[in-house]
């Protein structure tokens, strides 16, 4: 189920955000710093391997710490418009 996002949320109300790009593949890590008060942590996919579980781990403890994990959208999908239904 897609959920609205709080990055945007904050940006549409004229707030600032906070994060930071992760290239360390611990959940506790993640989780830390959720906690520590960053909006927001980018899971660098590219300069270091990640299987499929210890990214799904990665996930859910930002997620469990209040902090979001922006995904990029698949190449073939920039410069289009958000598919209907999905939220910003």
């Amino acid at each position: 189920m897609l959920r609205p996002s709080p990055i945007f949320t904050r940006l549409d109300r004229g707030e600032e955000v906070y994060g930071l790009l992760n290239s360390v593949p611990s959940p506790l890590l993640c989780e830390m710093i959720g906690y520590a008060g960053y909006h927001f942590v980018i899971l660098d996919m590219e300069h270091l391997l990640r299987g499929g579980d210890e990214l799904m781990h990665c996930l859910r403890a930002c997620e469990s710490a209040g902090c979001s994990t922006p995904a990029p959208r698949p190449s073939s999908c920039r410069g289009s418009k958000a598919p209907p239904g999905s939220t910003r």
